[in-house]
């Protein structure tokens, strides 16, 4: 188990803080199960590190992503990968975690 750095956007506070928001996904593998990060002074704890297609988040994982639609999800997606944009044949790196300092 180690401490690592996950960076989240302030639209994510909220979602994380009330457990709607449990994955994110990145074009890096940032760390494995058992790794805590700190976000908004509260801990969480990665639970499973997996890779799948973007696409496949987009459509079946949008709310774990603690948004409320596909089009929101490619929206945040493509704000943050402005030169690449949204490819939903990427495969990307699915982070998800539980806050544990309830």
């Amino acid at each position: 188990m180690s401490d690592i750095m996950l960076p989240f956007r302030p639209q994510f506070q909220r979602p994380m803080m009330d457990g709607t928001k449990l994955m994110t996904c990145r074009t890096e593998k940032k760390g494995d199960p058992g790794d805590v990060f700190e976000a908004w002074g509260h801990r969480f704890v990665l639970t499973h590190v997996m890779r799948m297609q973007l696409g496949y988040v987009g459509s079946d994982c949008f709310e774990q992503e603690g948004v409320k639609s596909v089009q929101e999800f490619m929206e945040v997606w493509k704000s943050i990968h402005p030169t690449k944009g949204f490819d939903g044949d990427q495969i990307v790196w699915a982070h998800c975690f539980r806050r544990v300092d309830l």
